[in-house]
């Protein structure tokens, strides 16, 4: 098999892992539009477990940002034994989500967890 037609990558029920099938990759601007699953993980957990499940079946694994991925980088959408993760929906462990903190200068400094857009 390959992981273009993984059901468990297209359709992930919880068997695998808690992620959100965001259907295939593509990019921004549309001049890469692949089969490649792309699934966000929602924590560690899942994280771990994609990973696992990838190495079990020998897939390559693809890290893609929240917009302006780079096609070629991420996947060329020749290669059927990737698929793309994107932390679009993962939730940090403890106080890593969202934090302000004051400076010694008198600044702050905001801290936020990966795939969050500013709205």
């Amino acid at each position: 098999g390959t992981a273009f037609g993984d059901g468990n990558l297209m359709k992930p029920d919880g068997r695998i892992a808690s992620a959100l099938a965001w259907g295939t990759f593509r990019v921004w601007a549309d001049h890469v539009d692949s089969c490649a699953p792309w699934l966000m993980p929602r924590d560690d957990d899942a994280l771990r477990s994609l990973l696992e499940y990838a190495r079990r079946k020998g897939y390559k694994v693809r890290i893609s940002g929240t917009g302006h991925s780079a096609g070629g980088l991420v996947t060329d959408g020749a290669n059927h034994q990737v698929f793309v993760l994107s932390l679009g929906e993962y939730t940090a462990p403890g106080d890593w989500e969202f934090g302000i903190r004051d400076m010694p200068d008198g600044s702050k400094r905001a801290t936020v967890n990966a795939g969050w857009t500013q709205a």
